[in-house]
């Protein structure tokens, strides 16, 4: 790039200062030093004065002096010659070190328009500081509404919006008096895992019944992957006959129960039926109150016999030695959307004898008929029943809500105690007999001490092992207040002190009786002697 006349004081000022003798004093004279740097400069730039044409933008002109003969007229006049810079001593010249400009040459340059500042790059030295010690500055509320420019235009609307937070447990609200129930015939479970899965984290069921498994034991991986984090099940699979337990064939049948873990559960006993219905009891017990949730299945190959009704009949009759409320959910293959049919007739005979009431009246099947029930005692309140379309299966997602407070109980804290009513005495004795401690006790005092707890820690780890209890808190009734519990831990005292002395409550040493009495609970005056 070629630069014009004023700028001459610039580069003059930019290039590094050179020896003594090795540049011009001043370029319109004729002294030595001058042509000594001519020379300098022609044989540093002997090699671009060739390209000048074609290399233009790679060469700066500066001001020089060489004598020049006119042809016409034959005189000789001193004339200047351009001095070329090669792209490389550029490149030197910017590497140099930087100089402070005069006032002159810094508003020379801001005329001709060239000077300006050059931006920091990312890795440069000169970064502009940041305070990584200030908050972070957040919009917590809308921006005010700015007036509109355009009747057009819409009015802008805030950007953030609130996030409403869900519970991290997928089980409903236990403050709630109502328990959810779920009913599914799944035709096998194998590839609706995922789905059943989302079932019950989706309407967050306290429990869900799902028949026709089709699976073989309680660690079949269909199971797992369909029980949700905070939930536990209990299964029956179909037994196998001896031909069929050599086989791989699909085991069809299975009853499955889940259920939220913070009921405890266990499966009741039933006997094994002729008539090949599969029946499932599970006793679910809740800090609040328990149930009896029973899962029946008749499958509907087999046509309906009176045998079938013995043993519904037989089942009602066990369910209702329990002092607690009872669910039956399951699938019967009974067409029950027809009043007059002799097995719905036989049916709703066996219901009206114990008082039960079924709630599912729309049909279940994708042909159009009731083969789902959910039944409970008239005295317990079902609502919001829900029949879904068969989607999942050719029979419909069944939900309902319980009038049964099962609730949460608060957990009263682990405790760590030893198995005392396990501790046989005369087996402790026999083993103490057979110890180190008895036969070859050591004769320092030192290791007697230590063979003596060693002995007798080992001892009571083999007879009386550690346990790990986990008590729940029950949710007391209305009418137990802090008299009730004053009057039942002096009974509790007094019972104990009974057994132990088998002495009357009331104790007379020295001639002088001395009674306690405590606060009256429904009419009742307890008394309690002390000794002194």
């Amino acid at each position: 790039m070629v630069f014009t006349e004023a700028c001459q004081p610039f580069i003059r000022h930019c290039l590094p200062r050179p020896r003594p003798g090795s540049w011009p004093s001043d370029p319109h004279t004729g002294s030595g030093g001058r042509m000594a740097s001519q020379s300098q400069l022609s044989r540093g730039v002997s090699n671009v004065n060739n390209n000048i044409a074609n290399r233009s933008a790679d060469r700066l002109s500066v001001r020089g002096v060489y004598d020049h003969t006119d042809d016409a007229t034959g005189t000789g006049t001193r004339r200047q010659r351009p001095t070329v810079y090669s792209s490389q001593t550029l490149r030197h010249l910017r590497k140099a070190r930087p100089r402070t400009l005069s006032n002159t040459v810094v508003e020379l340059l801001r005329q001709l328009g060239l000077l300006h500042r050059r931006g920091c790059r990312g890795a440069g030295s000169a970064r502009r500081s940041t305070d990584h010690t200030r908050d972070i500055p957040v919009i917590v509320r809308p921006r005010h509404q700015q007036p509109r420019q355009s009747a057009v235009r819409e009015e802008r609307t805030n950007a953030l919006q609130p996030i409403h937070r869900r519970l991290s447990s997928p089980v409903k609200d236990h403050s709630s008096t109502s328990t959810v129930l779920g009913l599914l015939n799944a035709r096998s479970l194998s590839s609706k895992s995922s789905a059943i899965y989302d079932l019950i984290v989706a309407d967050r069921l306290h429990i869900c019944t799902v028949v026709e498994t089709w699976h073989d034991s309680v660690d079949s991986p269909q199971l797992i992957a369909c029980t949700p984090p905070g939930y536990r099940y209990i299964e029956r699979a179909r037994p196998r006959s001896t031909s069929a337990a050599l086989t791989t064939n699909c085991n069809h049948g299975g009853l499955c129960l889940f259920y939220a873990s913070f009921l405890s559960a266990r499966e009741v006993q039933l006997p094994t039926y002729t008539s090949g219905i599969e029946v499932l009891a599970v006793y679910l017990r809740g800090a609040g109150r328990n149930m009896l949730a029973i899962v029946l299945y008749r499958p509907g190959s087999a046509a309906t016999t009176n045998a079938f009704f013995d043993d519904f009949a037989d089942v009602l009759e066990r369910a209702s030695s329990f002092a607690c409320p009872f669910v039956l959910l399951g699938d019967v293959n009974i067409h029950l959307d027809v009043p007059t049919h002799p097995d719905t007739i036989k049916w709703q005979s066996i219901l009206d004898s114990h008082d039960l009431v079924q709630h599912v009246t729309s049909a279940t099947h994708c042909a159009g008929h009731t083969l789902d029930v959910v039944v409970t005692l008239s005295d317990c309140p079902v609502h919001n029943v829900c029949v879904q379309p068969p989607s999942l299966s050719d029979h419909s997602v069944i939900t309902a809500s319980v009038e049964l407070h099962l609730g949460r109980g608060q957990l009263a804290g682990s405790v760590h105690r030893r198995q005392w009513r396990q501790f046989d005495c005369d087996a402790f004795c026999d083993d103490l007999r057979q110890s180190d401690l008895l036969l070859a006790p050591p004769a320092n005092v030192v290791n007697l001490v230590a063979c003596y707890n060693d002995t007798l820690w080992a001892m009571l780890d083999k007879h009386a092992p550690f346990t790990t209890i986990k008590p729940c808190a029950h949710i007391n009734s209305p009418w137990y207040d802090r008299q009730c519990q004053q009057a039942k831990a002096v009974t509790r005292r007094l019972e104990r002190a009974y057994r132990r002395t088998k002495l009357s409550p009331i104790m007379k040493h020295g001639g002088v009786s001395q009674r306690c009495s405590v606060p009256r609970c429904d009419g009742l005056t307890l008394t309690t002697g002390r000794r002194r």
